[in-house]
């Protein structure tokens, strides 16, 4: 026997897993016939082909077993007649099962299951097979040389083994030659290989055998891998076959919005499609967007869906939306799988409501399986999480392909599309390029996308539908024009796949204007804003940086201050009070402050009478907006809604640094001064906010945004020149590190090796460092969150690293820091112990002891971190 797995009650034949395997990928073909039937059109294959393939391809996904390297770690289970030399290489299996595809022993085998193929283009297609756990094989495993790492004996016996399963599981040649359509097919299968061996590594459906009768086994185990696949969550819930607006949001559906009705009644085009929703805030984007999706699902665009959203809080946001709206997207007495995915997930309570909820109950709940790991979320049925968990699907990280093929079957929604700058835009193009292939459709939403991003999304998407045909005639995944009409209007709905483009102008659901005021300083924004207060009027003030939202807050008194450096319990509780106070239905709203950073203006549904903001980029500036009488509250203390922004005046002669003496810290926030100036000429010249207001009206949306972003925006004074060209290179330079970070899907799976030490990121930015804050009690470190649920994790907090640059546990709190994390895995934060006057007891070689944090303030540095 050639053993492949050991259990307390026996052990497992080679042969017998690799048929496990094969089984579970023959029954997720079977449970997935319309996501089979899309990929397959995008590669051009009959379906039967690609289902075959995939099975074949985790039918050999472990053969490497059958080496010196595995076998020799229990001899005693081998029943040929072996001798292991007494120093054998210790490489990993998987790598061992690309040499031995690459060793001539299984040439024959290989060229009977592929005919038409041999040599590199053989090699790409074989890597989601030897590549199964998360990474693929290096080139020199391909093309290894020299003397083999597995004797003779068992190379032979992998290739009997080889035929034995082939034959088991009816596998028949395969006539596949493209190169193009053998490396996006790479893409397509890898991660669902690695899907199948997780499954078919079961020990509780999939025990010990060594079984005689390898065909009637398969079958058998086709049976076992359908009941493993639907206790861990895997196969799909009928879709509504209905889907509505009344099925999403019955509130919704009394009164629908214009886009709401779009959502529900545009026709749908064939194949892969791309949405893209552009509406003011407040208008129902997100009920408009689940409807929109409901409708694709119905008509097999995709089994569930993903709201990808650009932070936590915003996710945790649309996390509480989908619990109440999740089921509408589905057929009665389905009970879909419901998953938040981000770093915090554990800490969210509505989340872990949904993970403690009672599996015979009505009730939301999520699949224990999916949900024990951030790499299987995209398997829910349904999900919200970040951008960031998508986003890391395309770069060259272990278990992408893993992210891919849980999202391949998502239709994906991508929410504040406008929020993303250079480096994360050009991600996300290869994102919309990676679902395109796989057959994914994806929905849009924004309140302020400029034209020419709107083009970039919709090109990228549309280029990879193409599939096979647009690789072959372009070379690659090559962006495209997309000629769209009316694209000055606003509200816009553009619809566009492969053969479609449409984009069509939707009436607003109503009109609101907000005056625009200049504030010259801080000092004038906190006398106006005390005033405003005393009238009655909840306030928002809105500070680009932290110290000065700090700083801010110092000025007025009773102020809440809500920024990013607070521990994680702390910045949780802030958030539920703000909402409390200031969302739709909020109470005590009258005469409070909220200070504020940029937490507070994407997705998250608060309202106030009157805002003072610092100046920003106008689309930022628009979002801010839109937390102005955002709801319906009879009368208001204030006559008019104003957005006071904090700004020098933009005129013809300001120089570099002309937002220093004004914003202070807050200038280098957005360090592009080209749209910095251009804003502030295009929200003070118009005086207004005019939501969504028609083409060409002074403060409309669409006017204001291309103003700034628009191919022929006006001229920069001549003082700003330098600064605006060097910020242009930056863009550059990020979008160009963008590409070289993320994966070339014409390239193939294979052509992606991924080392332990590659450190790419979603997002590019300052370098922090997580600490867990904590405590002394009775000379104990104890967790700084209280109570007993998820105490150490909710007490943590990013720090900027050279903040800590040269800070070390001070010597009387040192022992008790290292008792603390002593029984944590490695990878955890360290202990970082706030003293009770509220110093971080941390010092330099000097002693010096330069953070303090508080539940009131958060996290401060003193004068020499920072510079």
């Amino acid at each position: 026997m050639i053993w492949a797995k050991t259990f307390e009650t026996g052990v497992k034949s080679l042969p017998a897993h690799l048929l496990d395997v094969a089984a579970v990928m023959a029954e997720l073909n079977s449970a997935l016939p319309d996501r089979l039937a899309r990929e397959a059109a995008v590669v051009g294959l009959p379906a039967e082909t690609l289902g075959q393939l995939r099975v074949a391809l985790a039918a050999l996904h472990d053969l490497g077993k059958c080496s010196d390297a595995f076998q020799g770690l229990r001899a005693d289970l081998c029943s040929e007649p072996l001798v292991f030399p007494s120093a054998v290489p210790r490489i990993r299996h998987w790598r061992l099962t690309a040499r031995l595809f690459a060793c001539g022993d299984l040439a024959p085998v290989l060229d009977r299951l592929f005919p038409a193929l041999d040599g590199d283009d053989l090699a790409a297609l074989l890597a989601p097979s030897a590549g199964h756990h998360g990474q693929p094989p290096a080139p020199d495993d391909w093309a290894w040389r020299g003397h083999h790492p597995v004797q003779e004996a068992l190379r032979i016996a992998a290739a009997q083994i080889a035929v034995a399963v082939l034959d088991a599981a009816g596998i028949e040649p395969l006539e596949i030659s493209d190169p193009a359509l053998i490396r996006l097919i790479s893409w397509q299968s890898a991660g669902l290989v690695t899907l199948a061996d997780w499954v078919g590594s079961d020990a509780e459906f999939f025990g010990p055998g060594d079984p005689s009768d390898l065909p009637s086994y398969f079958r058998e185990m086709r049976l076992v891998a359908r009941a493993a696949l639907a206790a861990k969550g895997l196969l799909p819930g009928l879709p509504n076959p209905g889907p509505g607006l009344a099925a999403i949001s019955p509130e919704a559906a009394a009164d629908p919005r214009p886009m709401q009705r779009w959502a529900e009644t545009v026709a749908l085009p064939e194949g892969p499609c791309i949405a893209v929703i552009e509406d003011i805030t407040g208008s129902g984007k997100t009920e408009a967007a689940l409807v929109l999706a409901a409708r694709m699902m119905a008509a097999g665009k995709g089994e569930g869906l993903y709201f990808a959203l650009p932070t936590e809080a915003t996710a945790n946001a649309m996390f509480e939306r989908l619990v109440r709206a999740h089921r509408g997207l589905f057929a009665g007495g389905c009970l879909p799988s419901l998953v938040l995915a981000h770093g915090h997930a554990a800490m969210n309570a509505p989340f872990r409501t949904v993970r403690n909820a009672d599996p015979d109950s009505a009730e939301a709940q999520c699949n224990d399986w999916i949900a024990d790991h951030r790499r299987k979320a995209f398997f829910a049925d349904v999900g919200a999480g970040t951008v960031d968990q998508a986003l890391l699907a395309v770069l060259p990280k272990r278990f992408s392909a893993l992210r891919l093929a849980g999202l391949a079957g998502r239709v994906l929604i991508v929410d504040e599309a406008h929020a993303y700058d250079a480096y994360m835009g050009i991600e996300l193009q290869r994102l919309l390029e990676a679902h395109a292939l796989a057959g994914g459709s994806v929905i849009v939403l924004s309140a302020t996308l400029p034209q020419r991003r709107r083009v970039d999304l919709v090109s990228a998407f549309t280029g990879a539908a193409g599939g096979l045909t647009a690789v072959n005639s372009g070379g690659g995944v090559a962006p495209r024009t997309v000629e769209l009409t009316d694209v000055n209007h606003f509200p816009l709905a553009t619809l566009a796949a492969r053969h479609h483009r449409s984009a069509e102008h939707i009436p607003a659901a109503s009109e609101r204007t907000v005056r625009v005021a200049r504030a010259t300083s801080r000092e004038a924004v906190a006398a106006d804003a005390l005033a405003a207060a005393g009238q009655g009027a909840a306030v928002l003030v809105l500070c680009n940086a932290v110290d000065e939202a700090i700083a801010m807050a110092a000025r007025l008194p009773g102020a809440e201050l809500f920024h990013a450096r607070f521990a994680i319990c702390d910045r949780q509780e802030i958030e539920a009070r703000a909402l409390t106070r200031f969302g739709k239905t909020g109470q005590g709203r009258e005469g409070r402050i909220l200070v504020a950073t940029q937490v507070v203006e994407q997705s998250l549904d608060v309202d106030f009478d009157v805002i003072f903001t610092d100046l920003a980029p106008v689309d930022l500036l628009i979002q801010r907006a839109g937390r102005l009488w955002r709801h319906p509250r009879g009368a208001r203390p204030l006559p008019e809604p104003v957005l006071h922004v904090l700004s020098p005046a933009p005129d013809e002669t300001v120089g570099a640094g002309w937002l220093d003496p004004v914003l202070g810290k807050a200038a280098a926030v957005y360090r592009d001064p080209a749209v910095m100036w251009r804003s502030a000429q295009a929200v003070f010249g118009a005086g207004r906010i005019v939501a969504p207001g028609a083409p060409g009206v002074a403060g409309g949306l669409r006017s204001l945004i291309e103003a700034v972003y628009g191919d022929a925006p006006a001229p920069v004074p001549p003082g700003l020149e330098r600064g605006a060209t060097e910020a242009e290179g930056d863009s550059h330079g990020a979008s160009t590190l963008a590409r070289l970070n993320t994966v070339t899907l014409d390239a193939g799976y294979g052509a992606h090796p991924v080392t332990a030490e590659q450190e790419i990121g979603t997002r590019l930015g300052e370098a922090v460092t997580v600490r867990r804050l904590a405590r002394l009690e009775r000379g104990r470190a104890v967790p700084w969150a209280p109570g007993p649920d998820q105490a150490w994790p909710r007490s943590e907090i990013a720090i900027r690293r050279k903040w800590l640059a040269g800070l070390e546990p001070a010597p009387e709190v040192a022992d008790a820091a290292a008792a603390a994390r002593a029984d944590w895995r490695d990878w955890e934060p360290d202990v970082a112990i706030v003293a009770d006057d509220g110093q971080v007891m941390l010092q330099d070689d000097a002693g010096q002891r330069p953070l303090r944090y508080d539940r009131v303030m958060g996290l401060s540095a003193g004068r020499d971190r920072l510079s």
